[in-house]
């Protein structure tokens, strides 16, 4: 982490706090755990590993560990604008997803109910808009209350791309439930510069294949089939 300078990215100067990230960050690598499971983790007396040693964190507690976190929020528009300047550039794809996660207990705000991906019904969940490179590494993230729906996304992410990272020219890869055709039509076809990628619905398929424009035969032999049709 220290190579590819993940301390400074973090935070300028090296302080308890920025260790403190640094240390969760390897303990979600080593072994995913809670914040209080975190806290024992870097405890000498309850270490399982010398990484409290290592980053001088051995004397923290889950409060310590959620004031770094805190801090780190604060500095989160700075840290997605040096991770889009090192992984995105003009003319670049830029994958949107909108994944989500569940949540027990009632004390968060964002906590809300919507269409789950987890399977949970019955639990409040959280949102969490991520844009990544052409090569799947996550450059930003947005977390937004749980009955947040993807099309309504695409506006404030297209305005991140292109206001806070300064991108005029890209292209945007996402699911359909993201890039509908009202949005599309609406929200990126005006716009100069911003093209899309996305998969088509069933009933655009249709057409495309009783056009004669896509030949489904072809897919048996090779998994992929390029076709130009008329939008």
């Amino acid at each position: 982490m220290r190579r590819l300078g993940l301390d400074a990215l973090s935070a300028a100067t090296k302080s308890g706090h920025r260790e403190l990230v640094l240390a969760m960050i390897v303990a979600r690598i080593l072994a995913p755990p809670s914040p209080l499971a975190t806290a024992r983790g870097l405890g000498p007396a309850t270490a399982s590993t010398s990484l409290g040693a290592t980053l001088h964190g051995d004397t923290a507690d889950a409060d310590a560990l959620s004031s770094a976190m805190d801090g780190l929020r604060c500095r989160q528009p700075r840290i997605d604008v040096a991770l889009a300047a090192r992984h995105l550039a003009e003319g670049t794809l830029v994958l949107c997803d909108l994944p989500s996660t569940y949540v027990d207990g009632r004390p968060c705000p964002l906590a809300q109910f919507g269409p789950s991906r987890d399977g949970k019904k019955g639990k409040g969940q959280l949102v969490g808009g991520l844009v990544g490179n052409a090569a799947g590494c996550p450059v930003a993230v947005a977390v937004c209350p749980g009955n947040t729906g993807e099309p309504t996304t695409l506006a404030p992410q297209r305005q991140t791309l292109r206001g806070q990272f300064h991108l005029q020219r890209l292209a945007l890869g996402g699911a359909r439930g993201l890039l509908t055709d009202a949005r599309m039509r609406a929200e990126l076809q005006p716009v100069p510069g911003l093209d899309w990628v996305s998969a088509l619905r069933r009933p655009a398929l249709q057409e495309l294949v009783q056009a004669g424009a896509l030949d489904l035969t072809r897919l048996a032999e090779t998994a992929l089939r390029e076709c130009t049709a008329p939008t």
